[in-house]
């Protein structure tokens, strides 16, 4: 499974540049499940486990962090960590759909309206990206803030430049 796995994120890369004779994308995912000798089907429930494990494993990550650095308590990791996983299926696609169909910049609810009239998603998907949203820790917009600030930090001490941009070669300034 492990080998899979690891193929199935490498076909991914390959997967999203897509090939250059105008085929559709999804031809690369069908030679790499050609080549493996599984179905198609395999393959795609195999990069979707792989990539759901790879995005809990740096979740458990991130949050094991705030909590060692104190910055939050392991009861709200815990917290955190249920509301993730309790995210609605649609919102994988959400900004993707919201991009192709139309979104209401800063309005979720104006998007999602739009999403629905539009018959891209149900008035029941709807519903649940609300109810999920409503359901957010209170304090974690003021801890992405605080991340925000931190990383705001981190650029002013290099001053706003990329450390291998040409303003950056470590000489006089």
């Amino acid at each position: 499974a492990g080998l899979i796995g690891a193929l199935a994120i490498a076909g991914a890369a390959f997967a999203d540049e897509g090939p250059a004779d105008g085929e559709p994308r999804d031809s690369m995912k069908d030679r790499v499940a050609e080549i493996l000798g599984i179905e198609r089907d395999d393959l795609d429930s195999a990069m979707s486990t792989a990539r759901d494990e790879y995005k809990q494993a740096k979740q458990d990550e991130r949050l094991a962090a705030l909590v060692e650095n104190g910055v939050i308590t392991q009861e709200q990791a815990d917290e955190i960590d249920v509301w993730e996983d309790s995210k609605p299926e649609i919102m994988d696609n959400l900004k993707k759909f919201a991009r192709e169909y139309g979104r209401v910049k800063g309005d979720l609810e104006a998007t999602l309206a739009t999403l629905v009239a539009q018959e891209v998603i149900t008035q029941a998907e709807a519903d649940e990206v609300i109810a999920w949203t409503e359901a957010k820790p209170e304090y974690l917009d003021e801890l992405r803030e605080e991340m925000r600030g931190d990383r705001d930090g981190e650029r002013e001490d290099r001053r706003g430049r990329h450390p291998y941009s040409r303003h950056h070669r470590g000489g006089p300034r």
